[in-house]
């Protein structure tokens, strides 16, 4: 909204922009730097990404970090289906890079298979990446056992969460993850890595896993010990669907997000 309006100097005294990773990663637009230095208050999702800018662009660095909620404070879990087999859920837009871990958690599944030997990988979503994905999941030993479901229409994913047992999206360029609060609402571990935002929002061994994308083991066997361990997935589950409430619900955002705009003067 900052950029669609004129930043003249009567502007600046009440001018607020959110700044999300790919906007400053990523071929960063002139529009979008220039507004990011002369906005009165400049917000971010997370100290990762903060931290990260910074170093692309030190004009920025004066910026306040207020991690996002979800858009209710409804508890939504934990929730089981009927029996079902042990279900790692990936729940994301599929692009080309593959930044999110798709790749990643294909690749271990033949690994997963020998020690769960009925394991499901199920990955929900679409996007530019689906058909290499498709063909890479199709050269896979554990293609038996992999499901690439596609687009979930909104009203039809509270039966993915019924039907899992661990969310996983070891992700390399996760500027903050709505999707891990998610997972924690719905009372399901979560498996992140340590090389974006997903460890400052996924407490290593307490809400789930935060693992070392460069050390493939790693993976496997945070995925292994949740999908073997029912008690420690549901405890792991549980503590993290008590740090959204803490933290990632909507009144906790709410809270959050207005004690810094009254600190800012707004």
């Amino acid at each position: 909204m900052a950029r669609a309006h004129t930043m003249g100097p009567a502007c600046l005294k009440q001018s607020l922009a959110w700044m999300h990773g790919i906007e400053v990663w990523e071929n960063a637009r002139n529009v979008h730097l220039r507004t990011a230095r002369r906005v009165s208050l400049l917000i971010t999702n997370s100290e990762y990404t903060k931290c990260r800018a910074e170093k692309l662009h030190p004009a920025i660095a004066r910026a306040r970090v207020c991690w996002l909620g979800t858009e209710t404070d409804d508890p939504a879990g934990p929730a089981f289906g009927p029996d079902h087999p042990p279900t790692v859920l990936l729940l994301a837009r599929i692009d080309q890079e593959s930044y999110k871990g798709h790749e990643e958690l294909v690749q271990s599944w033949p690994d997963v298979l020998r020690q769960v030997p009925k394991a499901r990988l199920l990955i929900a979503g679409d996007g530019p990446g689906f058909m290499g994905l498709h063909r890479k999941i199709a050269q896979s030993p554990g293609a038996r056992n992999i499901e690439l479901a596609g687009f979930i229409p909104e009203e039809k994913i509270p039966v993915l969460w019924n039907e899992t047992d661990v969310f996983a999206m070891p992700s390399r360029g996760e500027g903050f993850g709505l999707v891990y609060i998610e997972a924690m609402r719905y009372g399901k571990p979560v498996i992140a890595s340590r090389q974006d935002a997903g460890k400052e929002i996924n407490v290593h061994g307490e809400t789930g896993y935060n693992v070392d994308l460069d050390r493939p083991s790693d993976l496997v066997e945070a995925l292994v010990r949740l999908l073997l361990d029912r008690t420690q997935a549901q405890s792991m589950g549980g503590a993290g669907q008590e740090r959204w409430r803490r933290h990632f619900s909507w009144s906790a955002f709410r809270t959050r997000f207005t004690k810094l705009i009254e600190q800012e003067g707004f």
